[in-house]
């Protein structure tokens, strides 16, 4: 956090918190709008007499609303936000709690959250409740786990995945079909420390008894693999996969561009035939893609892929299940597949073909941007 002297001009869109996918989403959805937009680092205090001042005034009018020291934050915001003349606020972290103060404070902008990753049950069922005013989510799925959990959004909009729907649109190259199986990585450091704390060795026996039986699959089984992995070469991710599997899989890091996200996983899945993965977002919207996903959780509760019985979920911690599962997967047509899954797919991850996501986002913001002027 620092500050730094800066005059406030006017912006119809304030873009809140700094992150990699804004460069696509000032390149796919703001430029189609023509409209000018600021972006807000939150770890950046821009201060002149004018923010100042509008800090003060917007303190005292919500002084009895504050409740510790930290919502001291969201009065500056506040009170920059105002000062920017905006319209609309968005941003692509959806959970973001200073996000969600601010809209509560700021009745008279529209606030859009743009799901940026899946809300499991693992983290849904904790005490922190998300309470969003305008979402757009990635499907019907989640408006019911949202309520089921006690978390809200005054408007849900299902428009599935705005960083699948840049992919298909703007971004893949023609699949290859490269691989038979795709690991789509939920590598996490901490997971392997060796104090780890007894509330996410549930996790990790997860994804190490997944790593288990894709070995013992592959010891008979002749089928390319690849790894999508979270991390570049450098990390420790990769010489884990490297010291466990050997020559039996191609690791494919993740090299992240100067601008924007990489689509690295994104390019694997697509030329992949099976997608293999725990509580990864990208595997659940390749399975919104129409590819073969088989999502695996052996938690008592399902609390990493809290999804109904299909071809699509293995819940069971057995081997013989998963082989099944897989030799199911592989002997069954595409054609036959999207027909098996298409509807559980689309109540995941809404997917209309003739309006990508990035489309329906630029169509609500146009429509809110009028009922303004």
């Amino acid at each position: 956090m620092f500050f730094k002297y800066k005059k406030i001009s006017k912006s119809d869109i304030i873009v809140f918190h700094q992150h990699p996918f804004n460069f696509e989403l000032k390149k796919y959805v703001l430029d189609d709008l023509r409209l000018k937009y600021s972006v807000i680092d939150e770890t950046v205090f821009n201060i002149n007499p004018k923010i100042i001042l509008k800090s003060i005034i917007n303190l005292l009018f919500h002084l009895k609303t504050l409740k510790s020291f930290s919502d001291f934050k969201v009065i500056y915001f506040l009170s920059y936000i105002e000062l920017h003349n905006s319209r609309v606020v968005i941003t692509n972290i959806d959970n973001s709690v200073l996000f969600q103060k601010l809209w509560r404070l700021q009745k008279n902008i529209k606030y859009f959250a743009i799901q940026n990753g899946n809300r499991t049950k693992n983290e849904l069922s904790n005490s922190n409740k998300m309470h969003l005013h305008n979402f757009f989510c990635f499907g019907k799925y989640d408006i019911d786990n949202f309520k089921r959990y006690g978390h809200t959004a005054e408007k849900f909009i299902p428009t599935g995945s705005l960083k699948s729907s840049i992919f298909i649109d703007k971004i893949k190259k023609k699949s290859q079909q490269k691989y038979d199986i795709c690991l789509v990585s939920g590598w996490k450091d901490f997971l392997f420390d060796d104090n780890l704390d007894f509330s996410f060795q549930g996790m990790k026996n997860n994804f190490v008894q997944i790593d288990r039986f894709i070995y013992d699959y592959l010891k008979i089984n002749n089928y390319k693999t690849v790894i999508a992995m979270r991390y570049g070469k450098e990390a420790v991710e990769y010489n884990y996969y490297k010291d466990y599997f050997g020559d039996m899989v191609e690791l494919k890091d993740r090299i992240r561009p100067l601008k924007g996200e990489t689509y690295r996983s994104y390019q694997a899945m697509y030329d992949s035939e099976v997608i293999i993965s725990s509580c990864s977002t990208a595997a659940v919207e390749a399975f919104g893609m129409g590819k073969k996903v088989l999502l695996v959780d052996f938690s008592e509760d399902n609390r990493f892929a809290n999804y109904e019985d299909g071809v699509w979920i293995v819940k069971e911690n057995n081997y013989e299940v998963f082989k099944s599962k897989l030799d199911y997967l592989f002997n069954l047509n595409s054609a036959d597949y999207k027909k098996e899954t298409a509807d559980y797919a689309n109540y995941l991850m809404e997917n209309e073909h003739t309006k990508p996501t990035y489309k329906k986002i630029i169509f609500t913001l146009k429509s809110s941007l009028n009922e303004k002027s």
